[in-house]
Parts: C-alpha cells; sequence; structure tokens
C-alpha cells in the first residue's frame, strides 16, 4: 500500500489551508527545510535585531550622558580660558539611583505577560518602544521642571522596556523552529551588544559636541522610528502573516510547538515551585550582576581613576562589548550545531558553558582587584566577555525550552530578576564607590567574582534545558488539524 506524507500542523487561518510540509510517515523531515537566508523568520529576526539595538541604546544612554551632565566643561575664548561648571552636581549616590531607577520598572515585568495575552508580542513589542521612545525625547524638558517627575519617567521607562523584552521571548518562541533557534536568537539580541558598544561613543559624542540634550532626543527618535518598523513587519505569529510561503510556515509550526492561541492558561503554581525555573532566575540576576560591572560601571570607574574627557571614556568603555558583539553570533551557531551534532544532552552543554563562563569571570575579577590597574583591568574585562557571550543566549533559550506555551510568564520571572539585579549591581556599587577611590572599585570586582561563583553552584546542581513535565499537555484536539501531503 502507497505511504502517504502527512503533518500535523496547528489549526491555520483560511488564507494559509494547504501549508505543506515533505516528511515521511516515521515523521522525519527528508527533504531541505526552507532556506534561513531570505526568509521571513530572518526577516523577523532582523528586526528584532534593530530593536534590540535601539533598547539597549535606551537602557544605557544615561550612563554616558550622566558623565557630561555632572562634568565641568573647559572651552577657550581668544587668548582666555574658562571652567563652565556642570549642569547638575549630583553625588555619586544620585547617579547610582539615576542610573538604577530604569530597573525598578522592570520589577513589573512580571505583568508583561497580560500585555502579550491582550495584544500579541509583535503589538507589545512595538507599542513599548513607542512610549519609551516619547519618554526620552521628553526627558530634557521634565529634567527642568521637577527631579522627582524625572525619576517617574525613568521609572516607567523601565516598565516598558521589561515589557520589551519579554514580548521579544514570545515571538521567538513562535517564528524561531528548534534547530535554528539559538542561531536566529543570537543573531537577534546581538543587537543588544551593537547596542551597549555603540553607545557610549555614540551618546558621548553627541552630548560633549552637541549637548546632552540632544543625545536623549536623537536616541528617542530612533525609538520611535524603530517601533513603526516593527509594527509594520513583525506579526504577532507566523500564521498571521499573509506574506509568508505555505513551506516555511509548516516548517515553523512543526518546529516550536506553540499553540496558535494568544490566550494561554498558564499553571503558575507549578512554574513559581520549578526549580529550573527558579535556578534560571538566579543565573540571569547573576549575569546582569557581571554584565553591571562591565558596562554600566565602566564608565565611572574611568572617570574616578582617570579623569578622562566624555567622549574618549564613552570610546574606551566600548571596548569589551566590541569583543562580546563579535563573539555573540558565532556563539549562537556552535551551540545549534553541538544540540544538533552532539551526544551530550542541552542541558549538559549549558552547563558546562556557565560554569567555564562564571568561574572564569570570578578569577579575572580577583586578578583585576590585585592589580589595581585601568589598562590590565580593561584587558581582563576583555578576557570575561569570550566565554560570557555565551551566556544571553542560553537564558533566551531557556524559558522556551522549559514551557513553549508560558514563555511569557517564565520569561517575565526572568527579567523580574534580571532588573532586581541591576538595581542591586548599581546601587550597591554607587555606596561602595562613594569616594571615588581605587580601593572602594576593587571591593566591588571582589563581590562580583564571588556572586559568579555562586551562579556556577546553582545552574549545575538544578539547572535544567529540558521541556518540564507541567509545559508538555499537548494542544486540544480541536486545534489542530492533519493535511495529506500529496
Amino acid at each position: 500500500m502507497e505511504k502517504k506524507n502527512v503533518v500535523d500542523l496547528h489549526l491555520l487561518p483560511d488564507h494559509q489551508k494547504g501549508a505543506k510540509i515533505y516528511r515521511d510517515t516515521t515523521s522525519q523531515i527528508v527533504n531541505e527545510t526552507p532556506s534561513l537566508w531570505f526568509s521571513k523568520r530572518f526577516l523577523v529576526a532582523t528586526v528584532l535585531f534593530l530593536c534590540f539595538v535601539n533598547f539597549q541604546v535606551l537602557r544605557n544612554n544615561i550612563n554616558i550622558i550622566v558623565v557630561e551632565m555632572t562634568s565641568n566643561r573647559t572651552y577657550k575664548e581668544g587668548n582666555s580660558t574658562f571652567v563652565k561648571p556642570p549642569d547638575f552636581n549630583w553625588d555619586q549616590t544620585t547617579i547610582g539611583l539615576i542610573i538604577s531607577i530604569l530597573a525598578y520598572g522592570g520589577l513589573f515585568s512580571i505583568f508583561g505577560d497580560v500585555a502579550i495575552n491582550k495584544l500579541g508580542g509583535s503589538v507589545t513589542c512595538a507599542w513599548c518602544m513607542l512610549i519609551a521612545g516619547i519618554m526620552t525625547i521628553l526627558h530634557p524638558a521634565i529634567l527642568q521642571i521637577d527631579f522627582s517627575l524625572f525619576l517617574a519617567c525613568r521609572f516607567l521607562t523601565g516598565i516598558f522596556e521589561m515589557f520589551f523584552y519579554v514580548s521579544t521571548s514570545d515571538i521567538f518562541s513562535r517564528w524561531f523552529p528548534k534547530k535554528e533557534r539559538s542561531t536566529l536568537i543570537s543573531y537577534s539580541f546581538n543587537g543588544t551588544n551593537i547596542g551597549v558598544a555603540g553607545v557610549y561613543p555614540f551618546c558621548g559624542y553627541l552630548a560633549y559636541k552637541w549637548g546632552w540634550q540632544v543625545a536623549f532626543y536623537i536616541t528617542g527618535i530612533i525609538s520611535v522610528l524603530s517601533a513603526i518598523l516593527c509594527l509594520i513587519l513583525v506579526k504577532n505569529q507566523p500564521s498571521d502573516d499573509k506574506w509568508i510561503s505555505k513551506k516555511e510556515l509548516a516548517y515553523i509550526l512543526e518546529e516550536t510547538d506553540r499553540s496558535t492561541k494568544m490566550k494561554v492558561n498558564h499553571p503558575f503554581w507549578s512554574i513559581v515551585t520549578s526549580g529550573p525555573v527558579w535556578s534560571l532566575c538566579i543565573v540571569t540576576f547573576v549575569f546582569m550582576w557581571v554584565a553591571s560591572v562591565l558596562n554600566a560601571c565602566l564608565p565611572l570607574y574611568i572617570k574616578d581613576l582617570t579623569q578622562k574627557d566624555t567622549d574618549e571614556i564613552g570610546l574606551i568603555s566600548s571596548i569589551p562589548n566590541i569583543v562580546f558583539l563579535v563573539l555573540f553570533p558565532i556563539n549562537g551557531a556552535l551551540m545549534d550545531y553541538w544540540k544538533n551534532h552532539s551526544n551530550i544532552t542541552v542541558t549538559g552543554v549549558h552547563r558546562i558553558i556557565m560554569s567555564i563562563a562564571f568561574f572564569f569571570a570570578s578569577v579575572m575579577f580577583v586578578v583585576s582587584g590585585l592589580t589595581s590597574n585601568v589598562n590590565a583591568t580593561l584587558i581582563f574585562f576583555v578576557l570575561i566577555q569570550i566565554p560570557m557571550s555565551f551566556l544571553p543566549i542560553i537564558i533566551q533559550v531557556l524559558p522556551i525550552n522549559l514551557a513553549p506555551d508560558h514563555v511569557s510568564v517564565v520569561a517575565g520571572m526572568s527579567t523580574c530578576a534580571f532588573s532586581l539585579s541591576a538595581i542591586a549591581a548599581q546601587t550597591i556599587t554607587g555606596y561602595m564607590t562613594e569616594h571615588h577611590s581605587e580601593q572602594e572599585w576593587n571591593n566591588c570586582f571582589y563581590l562580583a567574582a564571588v556572586i559568579s561563583v555562586f551562579g556556577a553552584i546553582v545552574f549545575v546542581l538544578w539547572g535544567s534545558s529540558e521541556l518540564q513535565p507541567w509545559a508538555s499537555k499537548p494542544p486540544a484536539k480541536e486545534e489542530r488539524v492533519l493535511y495529506e501531503i500529496n
């Protein structure tokens, strides 16, 4: 009897019925999967890449702009030299509050699932960028009105920024097939690294040459334009996109394990009592602490020990992130290769990478504290980025692996840990470096070393990258349909 090739797909809208994917009766794909290049999923990844660049610039622009806002300016008129006092005489504690207040808004990221269930991941993503961009444009005007209002504006920006990150996890889980997930996520999320690497020289130059107000205006306008681009090109899920090919649509749906329903009933008790979920939250906390030292605190560290100009500090501070962004997409492809060709489980690969990255970071932080040299510290920070560049990929993949249909909740918890870490790291660093001394900064490095070791131990003992039993309930029968392939 002749075998018929069939595929079990999520229920599709009328304009996508007849979608095909070539399979045999053992459910193994026997033809070449749809090409990644020039595909719709690659276009989605590219748009998200630009969105991540934008939001990382919004997140970190204050780190370098505040240096110009609080520094004296020396300028010449004829043969005379004048010193212009800073626009704001904020102490280190106040600066730490300004930088960290964005992360306080991120504590509300656990409610991002509400917006995603109502609007969908892509629409939520676009609205978050639009609102955050408008608020950034208004920063200079609000500062002239009231400082407390400025802090409130930064707080609200933080809420929408973290909703953005949760919404991208939902987009990842719906658009990126399992076999290509690490590659596409690393490509998209590399926009974060480019944003971090570019924000300091870009905003530092704008603030130094044209004034700190201009830096806020331009970064805010870029965010508004990114929101419009996302809304036009990225749909909430592949089946909503009328321009995607039927072959690619079928491939994505078969390889993502997602229901096409926008609203999902979540097993909240199982999620909040899950050891792997809490392990994810802890390693996210630890990673963000390390990233805060490497990124947010580095400009202030260089300023305290060298007294360089803002534009030069911005350029130097970007060096570790340039290394990170070069390695990041390569690492995503490597992780997909290991997953598809290695006998080691995905959990095993992730545990090995986490351990190496965190233990190595710990050693480098200790050596930085003992060396007490800015140039040497910069080299050590660059070395830390080599294994550390794997970790954001793992942190983005884990919520999808653990619970595909509940990714917005799991990612919301992880993002909340991310924000809590940013608050703690930047606020504590502000208190610990009150006198701007070298020894105070060395103590910050030692603390980061201890926290890094803790993260490695937790993930080795309790971390997992496998689908959890409470998340493996199959979709209802009426949600699926059998297609016969000719």
